[in-house]
């Protein structure tokens, strides 16, 4: 249904500017889900467990809270030293995510907080 729907009406947003990329905002809805729907079908049937995606199913509401808090301390940092390098910028971001998020995870797990998240 998601190949459907994506085929005769594609639609996307932009999440971060909160805008519509191509086509209606009200059809993003329904193929977001059908999306999900599908990929969690093709992976339930798939015999093979990939480590990684275990990894970050688990710590997804780590990963979910943070990584914002660090893409708006490099947009700041970018910004306030003047640099203007879209490479360099979408390479500190993905860095500083990639090193960054597992210690994060790591500090609350070992803290009393790790409840909450």
């Amino acid at each position: 249904m998601y190949a459907i729907l994506q085929s005769i009406y594609p639609s996307a947003i932009h999440m971060r500017a909160n805008n519509v990329a191509i086509g209606s905002y009200i059809l993003s809805y329904p193929a977001a889900i059908l999306g999900i729907i599908s990929i969690n079908n093709i992976f339930n049937n798939i015999k093979y467990r990939f480590p990684i995606l275990s990894l970050i199913g688990r710590n997804s509401m780590g990963i979910y809270l943070f990584h914002w808090i660090i893409l708006t301390i490099v947009e700041t940092l970018f910004t306030l030293f003047s640099i203007d390098s879209h490479q360099l910028y979408t390479a500190a971001l993905i860095i500083s995510n990639i090193i960054l998020i597992p210690i994060i995870i790591t500090l609350i797990r070992r803290s009393h907080y790790s409840d909450i998240i």
